[in-house]
């Protein structure tokens, strides 16, 4: 909590991008008097395993890619702690974190692709300012990404394009495999 809203959806972002998708819709909208309804829509194979949606620090096979955003399974965990209710429906699963707490998850019909709902707390300001962020994110090659709100204006979406490619050696961390402590390594 504190942290803007916009950090807390580019999780979800970020966890749809890290996927095999060609669609991520992202909605930010005024739910009620304090309540803002965050919805993040990819068209990817879902879940490995619905679990990851509430085991903190779960290990993943993402920890030894050092190409991917999301190798420490805390994503979606930093925005459903602090959401008043939630859900992800994925394929084959749907979990619910109501009002009350905990999980209540089942089996569903879903063949494709990933659904995450949160209520949070916030102003109806934070909603534009949310929402000027994420039109700023430059989306992976090939990924339609597209942001709507019921009360924002939704600028267009900045269109770049690639100039220079460039090459470079950064600090990274991973680890070998899942239960293995995470190092530090280069990547290029």
């Amino acid at each position: 909590e504190g942290r803007p809203l916009w950090q807390l959806v580019k999780e979800l972002i970020a966890n749809c991008w890290d996927e095999e998708i060609t669609l991520c819709k992202v909605d930010i909208s005024h739910e009620d008097r304090g309540l803002i309804q965050i919805t993040v829509e990819d068209d990817g194979e879902g879940f490995e395993d619905i679990t990851d949606s509430w085991t903190l620090m779960k290990p993943t096979a993402k920890r030894s890619n050092a190409n991917v955003r999301g190798r420490f399974n805390i994503g979606e965990k930093e925005l459903l702690s602090i959401a008043k209710y939630a859900a992800i429906e994925t394929v084959g699963h749907t979990v619910k974190f109501p009002k009350e707490g905990g999980r209540k998850p089942r089996k569903n019909d879903r063949t494709k692709g990933t659904v995450v709902t949160a209520t949070v707390g916030g102003r109806l300001d934070e909603i534009q300012s949310c929402v000027d962020m994420l039109v700023s994110f430059i989306p992976p090659e090939g990924v339609e990404y597209i942001v709507t709100s019921d009360v924002a204006e939704v600028k267009p979406l900045v269109q770049r394009s690639k100039v220079e490619t460039v090459e470079a050696i950064l600090p990274t961390v991973i680890a070998d495999d899942p239960n293995s402590p995470v190092r530090s390594t280069k990547r290029k």
